[in-house]
């Protein structure tokens, strides 16, 4: 688990003692941007106050980061839209392949079926035929 560290940071010229598990250089840098940002907004409009530019910040780095979110959740259905998407294309292959094999094999079957009436009318001629020659013998 991470050591609670305290780092005395300047926004806006107001002074505030962060205490954060992350490194002091790291919240250093993110008073940093919230500074730049509130300052941003004070010097674009004077009738903006402190609370305004605070609260205008917060607003803009929530819409940021739901943004931000929302993106990554885009990218990882993409990822796995994509890799369905392939798993799909595999399965239809598949299908067309056992298509064709389930074609070849129906088409063999019907040929041996062929195979056995031709041999089934042969057989009963040569039956009929020999019942003919016992009836003619008799």
């Amino acid at each position: 688990m991470e050591r609670s560290t305290k780092v005395y940071v300047r926004i806006c010229g107001k002074g505030f003692n962060i205490v954060s598990d992350e490194r002091p250089e790291y919240m250093t840098e993110v008073a940093q941007d919230v500074d730049e940002r509130m300052d941003a907004l004070l010097r674009g409009n004077s009738r903006i106050t402190y609370d305004m530019a605070a609260v205008l910040t917060a607003l803009n780095l929530c819409d940021e980061l739901k943004q931000e979110k929302l993106l990554n959740r885009m990218t990882v259905d993409k990822t796995k839209t994509e890799a369905l998407e392939k798993k799909l294309a595999a399965a239809e292959e598949s299908i067309a392949e056992l298509k064709k094999q389930n074609a070849q094999q129906l088409e063999e079957h019907k040929k041996a079926m062929e195979k056995i009436k031709l041999e089934w009318a042969v057989r009963e001629k040569e039956f009929m035929d020999m019942i003919d020659e016992i009836g003619d013998e008799t």
